[in-house]
């Protein structure tokens, strides 16, 4: 210690203010207990967060605490929890220490602004031994994902999420980290929630594609798809016959239920029309609906027929041209709620005092999807060409745009969504009936059931 000014100070004091002041200069380093991930004994990572000037990174810590044992305030454990003050004394260690290294990096750069990655790379160094300033699979996943259109950007960063699930260190993992068995081991982790392959191929062709566009970039030179075989399942038939879509449409289900089978009726009327689009569409002008399709962006235009119509006034909207945003949030909260209720139609067993307690549906699988898949069926069993399917669809376009081929276009599907609706609604084929609606070939197996 020495005197200055009459006043004793400690060089430790001095230190200790300099370390502060770097640290004002550069950055903030705190815990974060990320909720957001939960284990099956109730414990979420703790993340070391590092921010500067809007700029912020997240690091795994192989730590996991009860969200009830975690103090947010003070970014710690609660001193009364389970190894509290044991564990504190580890979160306090690691954050007094790199703090110290992050002071030294200021220190030995005083009249310099200091790069944010290059505090990554410090904090990357103390935690698990290797910079982080090499590009990670996590960030160009992000990058990636943002510059397609927002129902594709949505799937990668679904992707992504689940990728971060998997592996808490994810964040930190830089292509040449991801190899053969690691694509592996990640394939047999989504085996145990979801039984379908082609679910996890859609996963497994987004993290390939994020490769594909790191190699091309020159960014790695990693591959690790090269003995890897991403093999489509069969998909299941999603499709209803005439004669169970007639039944579905004619069936005198529960009040609460009416409006599901409405509006997969209205989505079939309007050649399989996609939830999201339908809930998006705005108005009907001039007897048709003009939009672009989510998926691709195209524009896209069906005739309203009236049968259509009838069901748009039945559940007009304030906000848009059905009342289904007034209702719903987005149109995912909706394709949710009508797909659950879409596999409960069916007979219902009413027990004492008119309880209910059983349902036998008569498509157990039934979900909007299939009022697409069952369009497009029922189209190609009436001859129509696979092209005017297409162009219904919207899958593809013509490549000219002249308005005689855009009308031309526009008339065949118009035309062949009738010759569809004439079909499944009148037992009309060819412009001559083919079966009465009143016989019980109308409904075929499910003729008893319509009695």
């Amino acid at each position: 210690m020495h005197e200055n000014g009459g006043k004793i100070q400690n060089p430790c004091q001095n230190t200790c203010h300099k370390i502060r002041l770097y640290l004002m200069i550069m950055a903030t380093v705190k815990f974060y207990l990320d909720v957001r991930y939960k284990r099956s004994d109730g414990t979420s990572p703790v993340r070391l967060v590092l921010a500067h000037n809007n700029q912020r990174r997240f690091f795994a810590l192989d730590m996991f605490i009860r969200p009830d044992d975690w103090d947010k305030s003070k970014s710690l454990m609660k001193p009364t929890a389970y190894r509290g003050k044991t564990l504190n004394t580890r979160l306090n260690k690691i954050l007094a220490e790199i703090n110290i290294e992050l002071s030294l990096l200021q220190s030995d750069r005083l009249s310099k602004k200091i790069p944010f990655a290059d505090m990554e790379d410090v904090v990357s160094m103390y935690l698990y031994g290797k910079p982080a300033n090499g590009i990670t699979v996590a960030n160009r996943f992000i990058e990636f994902a943002n510059r397609k259109r927002q129902s594709t950007k949505e799937l990668y960063l679904f992707t992504l999420r689940r990728l971060r699930i998997y592996d808490r260190n994810f964040d930190q993992l830089t292509f040449d980290d991801i190899d053969r068995d690691w694509l592996l081991r990640f394939n047999d982790w989504m085996s145990k929630t979801s039984t379908s392959q082609n679910y996890r191929n859609i996963q497994l062709r987004n993290i390939r594609a994020v490769f594909n566009d790191a190699i091309a970039s020159e960014i790695t030179s990693n591959y690790p798809f090269r003995r890897i075989t991403i093999r489509r399942e069969r998909t299941k038939k999603r499709s209803l016959s005439v004669e169970q879509l007639r039944t579905l449409f004619d069936y005198d289900c529960e009040e609460y239920a009416r409006q599901y089978v409405d509006i997969f009726k209205l989505m079939f009327l309007l050649c399989g029309i996609n939830v999201v689009d339908l809930y998006n569409l705005e108005r009907v002008e001039n007897g048709r609906v003009t939009f672009n399709r989510s998926k691709t962006g195209r524009p896209y235009d069906i005739k309203v027929e009236p049968e259509a119509m009838a069901i748009i006034e039945r559940y007009r909207g304030s906000s848009a041209l059905l009342d289904l945003k007034d209702r719903y949030k987005d149109h995912r909260n909706y394709t949710h709620r009508i797909n659950n209720n879409l596999k409960r139609i069916g007979p219902v067993t009413y027990g004492k005092r008119g309880k209910k307690e059983s349902i036998s549906p008569l498509f157990p699988e039934l979900s909007t999807y299939w009022a697409r898949h069952t369009w497009a069926t029922i189209a190609a069993e009436l001859d129509i060409p696979d092209k005017t399917i297409s162009l219904a669809l919207g899958h593809s376009e013509e490549q000219t745009v002249t308005d005689i081929y855009i009308r031309r276009n526009r008339r065949k599907v118009d035309d062949a969504n009738r010759k569809v609706i004439d079909f499944v609604l009148y037992g009309i084929r060819d412009g001559e009936p083919s079966v009465n609606p009143w016989d019980s070939s109308y409904y075929g197996e499910y003729a008893e059931i319509m009695k």
